[in-house]
């Protein structure tokens, strides 16, 4: 589990500063989808490392989110709901 101050850390990450290929391309995840949501989200995190930051193919993203708005939690938890099989 990581600390409110690591994720603080990867939060402020320059995505520009970021070598692509040290990124995870979440489309090639594979998560256990008779699992509960709670579980893939938790599972999506480990294998992400940071939850921030990731790829889709050839393209960086950087997660980012309002003050007020969705948590991580709740949009990792709609995303994996939407794609479910």
């Amino acid at each position: 589990m990581r600390s409110i101050s690591q994720l603080e850390q990867m939060r402020g990450v320059d995505i520009r500063a970021v070598d692509i290929a040290s990124l995870v391309d979440i489309s090639a995840i594979r998560l256990d989808m008779d699992a509960p949501a709670r579980q893939r989200a938790w599972q999506l995190m480990e294998l992400l490392g940071n939850p921030y930051t990731f790829r889709v193919g050839d393209m960086k993203v950087k997660t980012v989110f309002s003050t007020g708005g969705k948590t991580l939690h709740e949009a990792v938890k709609a995303y994996l709901s939407s794609v479910r099989a």
